[in-house]
């Protein structure tokens, strides 16, 4: 008598988008196998590629930071006294051994603090490392990271170990951070899928402006203008805007080239937050994404590595 196949299960991205959204795994896990498609791979070694080349021969100088060490950063031109060097572009090659060396390493281990000074990228190690802060504090209501913010908090500071696309590698010796002045082609595509005058920053500062009177702050207040001057700036850049669209492919649950679309973007902007309780500058972010840019926005997040 012959066995009754079992049914198989459909894949994630053939589901209602509602099925699909609200991933509850090890987002960082799901990054990195989506990283691993060649298609993505490609497509962040050609951004990487490009980047590298705009940064073609800019001068270099070296500073010393106030504990007496010394770095390297770009400067205005090679006249400055701390000039040492022109800057010489990464090959593709040495940029796919460092791209598959580097998403090896994040999905090995995790760097951690617990000084409650926030996660963030460590640009000065060499190659450019992740810092996951377990004491770190939400800033909107003064409490601790639940377990859940920590794992999207991870992915994204794991994804700019890999989307290095605010800097460039120094011989080996960190990153060096790239002028937004200099910022062209690959960077202008990034910027052109927003319309960052659509955001309204003054509920934000008014939740941040409380929690710092209430935890006896207030030292750190700022004009309203400033805060939001900061959050635009912050949310230009290319890096910050490729990890928080691989924050939606993750709530998606994507693993692997799947396309993002507007039913994706539409459902992300309604149920985000509200799923995964966790808006660090979410808001802002879905707000510089009004309709007449929301084509641009789709096409970046399918061709941007993400």
């Amino acid at each position: 008598m012959q066995e009754k196949s079992q049914p198989t299960e459909k894949p994630r991205s053939e589901l209602p988008i509602e099925k699909q959204a609200n991933f509850e795994g090890s987002w960082t896990n799901l990054m990195c196998e989506r990283l691993r498609n060649p298609e993505i791979r490609e497509q962040i070694i050609d951004i990487l590629c490009e980047i590298e080349q705009l940064e073609k021969d800019r001068p270099i100088g070296k500073y010393i930071d106030d504990e007496g060490k010394e770095w390297e950063c770009f400067i205005k031109d090679d006249k400055q006294a701390n000039f040492t060097r022109y800057y010489i572009p990464r090959t593709r090659e040495e940029i796919e051994k460092d791209f598959d060396e580097d998403l090896q390493m994040v999905g090995q281990y995790t760097p951690i603090n617990f000084n409650g000074e926030g996660s963030r990228l460590e640009d000065t190690v060499v190659g450019g490392r992740e810092l996951v802060d377990l004491e770190a504090i939400y800033p909107s209501t003064g409490e601790k990271y639940t377990e859940e913010m920590q794992n999207i908090t991870e992915s994204h500071e794991k994804g700019h170990v890999l989307r290095t696309y605010n800097f460039v590698q120094s011989q080996k010796k960190g990153l060096l951070r790239r002028s937004h002045r200099n910022w062209g082609g690959v960077d202008a595509r990034f910027r052109e899928a927003f319309d960052f005058s659509k955001i309204d920053y003054h509920g934000e500062y008014e939740k941040i402006k409380e929690n710092l009177i209430r935890t006896g702050r207030k030292e750190k207040m700022m004009e309203e203008k400033d805060a939001r001057f900061i959050c635009e700036a912050y949310l230009r850049m290319p890096m910050e805007i490729a990890e928080r669209m691989s924050q939606l492919k993750n709530y998606f649950g994507m693993k692997n080239n799947e396309v993002f679309t507007k039913e994706h973007l539409a459902y992300a902007k309604e149920h985000f937050i509200s799923d995964t309780t966790y808006d660090n500058n979410m808001t802002q972010f879905f707000q510089a994404i009004p309709p007449e840019k929301e084509d641009a926005f789709i096409e970046l997040i399918n061709s941007a590595g993400i």
